[in-house]
C-alpha cells in the first residue's frame, strides 16, 4: 500500500530569491551613491592631469604607454582605498541617514527644553506686565518645536556627526594626511618648466612659499564652508527678504607660466631684484637659468647689466621674441585648444550621468549645445590666461612710453602683475550668468586659501599644540558645513544651488523626497 504526499496538488517549490542577501537598510543606497560620486571626484581630476601631462608635455619626455597605465591604475587603487574620498563620502551621506532616526529623540528633547525655557522667559514677561495693571492683556502663544524643525535639526546633527567621522577617516589616510609638525614643506610648484636649467637649486627659503597651515583637505573644507554659507544666506534672504543693509596648477600649465619668472617678480617686489644693482647669488643663478632656457646671454636677465627685463623673457618659448600682441594671440589660441580637452568632458559628463535619455532622444541638438558651451568656457579660460600676459606687457612697455618719468622698477615690482590679475577676472563675463555665479563660489575658497596666512591667528600655525588645534577646527568646520548642506538638500533643496545641489541631490536620492513628503 503506497501513500501519496498530501501536498500533491501544490505547486513545486520555487528557488529562494537572493533579496535576503542584499542589505535593506535605507542608508545603503545613499552610501553607495555618495561613494560612487566620491570615487569620481578622487579619480577624474587625476585622470585629467595625466592626460594634460601627455598633451602638454615635451615630445621627448612623454611617458610610455606602460607608465601611463601604471599611473592610471594607481589612481584607481587610491580611489578605492578604504580611507579614501569614496568611503568618506559614503559615510557622510549614508551615515547621516542611518543616524537621523537615532539622534531624533535626543534632538526632540533638546529642542523641547529650549522651547520650554523660552516659554518661561515669555511667561515671566507677561506676569510683569500684568503686575503693572495691564489687565486683560493677550496671553502669549506658547511656542513648541514643530515636527518639521525637529526633522531638519535631526538631519543636521546626524550629518554633522557623520561628516566629522568621514573627515577624520580621510585625514588618517597617508594620501590625505597633514604633514607632521616640523616636516619639510611640500613642493607646491606645478609647471611644465624645470625649476632651473643647468644650475644647482639655490639655498634659502622654499621656491614658492607654502601656506602656514598645510592640509590636503583644507581646500575641500573651504569649499563646503563657502557652499554652506551660500545656503544659509539664501535661507536668511528667504525669511527676511531683501534688505538695504590643488586648481592653480592647471592654470599654470595652460598658461605655460615659468615659475622662475614668477619668483623673479617676487624678488623685484621684495627689493632683491633691482636694476643696475649686483644681485644675490640665488637671484643671479635664477637669472642665468631663465636666460639659458631661451639660449640667451645671462646678462640680458641679470639686473646688474640691464635697465629693464626684455619682454621676450616674459613671452617664453611659446610667445617668442616678437611683439607682445603676437604673444597674447598665440597664448590665447594654445590655451583655447588645451581648454577644450578640459571643458568637453566637463559639459558632456553631466549629460551622460543625468541626461542620457535626452541625449539619446535628440543627439545632434544636445551635442551641438555641449560643443558651444565647451567653446564658450574654453574662450573664457583662454582669455583669462592671455589677458594676464597682455596686461603685464602693456604695463611694462606701454606706460613708460607715455609716462617716461615712471620708474621701471616700480612697474616690475608688483604693478604689472596686480593689473594683470585684476583685468583677467573680467574674462568671466564671457560665461553665462549661471556659470559666473558658480565660478564666484568656486574661486571664493581659493581666495580664502590664499589669504590664510593673513587672517589665521599665529597660535594656530606654531607648535604641535597649534597643529592639533587647527586640525580639529578644520574638522569641525567641515562637519558643520557638510551637515548644513545635507540638511538643506534633504528638506529644502531649493536653498542649495549649482553643482552642489546636483551632487548632493544625486547622493541623497529618494531620501529627500520621502522626508519632504512626510513634512507636508
Amino acid at each position: 500500500m503506497s501513500s501519496e504526499p498530501e501536498d500533491k496538488g501544490l505547486p513545486p517549490p520555487q528557488p529562494r530569491p537572493l533579496s535576503h542577501l542584499i542589505p535593506t537598510d535605507p542608508s545603503t543606497a545613499p552610501f553607495l551613491r555618495a561613494a560612487g560620486l566620491g570615487f569620481l571626484a578622487a579619480t577624474v581630476p587625476s585622470f585629467v592631469r595625466i592626460l594634460l601631462g601627455i598633451i602638454l608635455g615635451k615630445k621627448g619626455g612623454r611617458d610610455s604607454i606602460l607608465n601611463v597605465l601604471k599611473k592610471l591604475l594607481a589612481v584607481v587603487i587610491k580611489g578605492l582605498s578604504p580611507r579614501g574620498l569614496a568611503v568618506a563620502g559614503g559615510i557622510s551621506v549614508g551615515g547621516a541617514q542611518w543616524g537621523e532616526s537615532r539622534v531624533e529623540p535626543l534632538v526632540r528633547k533638546v529642542l523641547a527644553s529650549l522651547y520650554a525655557q523660552s516659554r518661561r522667559i515669555r511667561a515671566n514677561g507677561c506676569a510683569a506686565v500684568e503686575e503693572e495693571g495691564a489687565v486683560g492683556s493677550p496671553r502669549v502663544q506658547e511656542p513648541v518645536p514643530s515636527e518639521e524643525t525637529v526633522k531638519r535639526m535631526a538631519t543636521f546633527v546626524s550629518g554633522t556627526i557623520a561628516s566629522l567621522i568621514s573627515i577624520t577617516l580621510l585625514q588618517s589616510s597617508p594620501a590625505y594626511a597633514r604633514p607632521a609638525f616640523g616636516s619639510a614643506p611640500p613642493d607646491v610648484s606645478a609647471s611644465p618648466y624645470p625649476s632651473f636649467v643647468d644650475a644647482p637649486a639655490p639655498t634659502g627659503p622654499a621656491f614658492l612659499k607654502p601656506p602656514a597651515i598645510q592640509s590636503p583637505t583644507l581646500d575641500l573644507t573651504l569649499f563646503v564652508l563657502v557652499r554652506a554659507t551660500d545656503t544659509v544666506v539664501r535661507t536668511i534672504y528667504e525669511y527676511t527678504g531683501p534688505s538695504s543693509g590643488r586648481s592653480g596648477a592647471v592654470v599654470n600649465q595652460l598658461a605655460r607660466l615659468d615659475p622662475r619668472l614668477l619668483k623673479l617678480l617676487q624678488y623685484a617686489k621684495s627689493g632683491e631684484y633691482v636694476y643696475r644693482q649686483v644681485p644675490s647669488p640665488k637671484v643671479a643663478i635664477m637669472s642665468a637659468g631663465i636666460a639659458g632656457a631661451l639660449g640667451e646671454n645671462f646678462k640680458l636677465v641679470n639686473p646688474q647689466y640691464i635697465d629693464r627685463l626684455p619682454c621676450k623673457f616674459v613671452h617664453g618659448k611659446l610667445g617668442g621674441p616678437g611683439r607682445c600682441e603676437v604673444n597674447a594671440i598665440r597664448r590665447w589660441a594654445r590655451a583655447f585648444l588645451d581648454s577644450m580637452f578640459i571643458y568637453l568632458p566637463v559639459h558632456l559628463i553631466p549629460h551622460l550621468l543625468f541626461g542620457l535619455r535626452g541625449l539619446a532622444g535628440r543627439p545632434l541638438p544636445v551635442l551641438l549645445k555641449i560643443l558651444i558651451a565647451a567653446c564658450r568656457s574654453s574662450a573664457f579660460l583662454a582669455t583669462f590666461t592671455a589677458s594676464i600676459y597682455a596686461s603685464v606687457c602693456f604695463v611694462r612697455t606701454g606706460i613708460p612710453s607715455v609716462f617716461p618719468a615712471v620708474s621701471q622698477q616700480i612697474l616690475d615690482s608688483g604693478l604689472c602683475t596686480a593689473l594683470g590679475c585684476f583685468l583677467c577676472g573680467f574674462s568671466v563675463l564671457i560665461e553665462n550668468k549661471h556659470r559666473r555665479r558658480e565660478m564666484a563660489l568656486f574661486v571664493a575658497p581659493r581666495a580664502l586659501y590664499a589669504m590664510m596666512d593673513e587672517f589665521v591667528p599665529a597660535f594656530l600655525t606654531k607648535g604641535a599644540a597649534g597643529d592639533i588645534l587647527s586640525r580639529w577646527i578644520e574638522r569641525l568646520v567641515f562637519a558643520a558645513s557638510t551637515g548644513t548642506i545635507l540638511s538643506a538638500t534633504v528638506h529644502r533643496p531649493d536653498l542649495v544651488s549649482g553643482v552642489v545641489r546636483g551632487v548632493f541631490g544625486t547622493a541623497v536620492g529618494d531620501w529627500g523626497k520621502k522626508a519632504r513628503a512626510l513634512e507636508k
